[in-house]
């Protein structure tokens, strides 16, 4: 059988009965094609030209983090860099593209730079997913641990931090273990 063509192209109507147009195009991600924004226009009033919203992603070698046996070997992965607005201001995000020790951080966004040209930046440590009554051994870590954000500091345009947050992890008392969780099996009985 043919492969049906993908639509790269979504058109919106509004109440105002514009049109606006969501543009997409083809990229590979993890061995398959995807579909990734690329572009917004939206119509303006009285006919001029839209307003253009750029979307820039880039495909990234990501490496499992945090002892992953799920997935083996290197993945091509698409990630966002670039959201440009009609004025030329962007948000820009960059990921860590090596695992730093302790911190399960591989892939994950690393800083985000706002239209005012300050920064948030994101650091990651390991954070444990309650798995008691699982007999999940040493062969999937990855339902045990995952990363979680651990400090999160904004920065001003002048390169000075402004605030830091610090986040920790407690669990309230032992989770119950639903049905399924230890086997993947879905939790509704029907």
């Amino acid at each position: 059988p043919e492969k049906d063509p993908l639509i790269t192209t979504w058109i919106i109507t509004d109440q105002f009965n514009r049109q606006h147009k969501i543009n997409f195009k083809e990229m590979s991600s993890a061995g398959e094609t995807v579909m990734m924004l690329d572009r917004v226009e939206i119509e303006s009033f009285g006919g001029g030209d839209p307003a253009v919203y750029t979307v820039i992603s880039e495909q990234a070698d990501i490496e499992p983090a945090c002892s992953d046996t799920f997935h083996s070997g290197t993945s091509v992965v698409v990630l966002l860099r670039e959201i440009v607005f009609p004025d030329g201001s962007s948000y820009k995000a960059t990921y860590y593209t090596t695992d730093t020790p302790g911190s399960c951080s591989m892939g994950v966004l690393k800083s985000l730079t706002l239209p005012t040209l300050g920064k948030i930046d994101y650091v990651y440590g390991v954070w444990s997913l309650p798995t008691e009554g699982c007999d999940l051994g040493d062969t999937q870590p990855w339902a045990q641990r995952t990363p979680g954000i651990t400090r999160r500091t904004f920065v001003d345009a002048s390169g000075a931090e402004v605030g830091t947050w610090h986040y920790s992890q407690t669990l309230m008392g032992p989770p119950e273990v639903p049905t399924g969780l230890c086997t993947g099996e879905s939790e509704d009985p029907s």
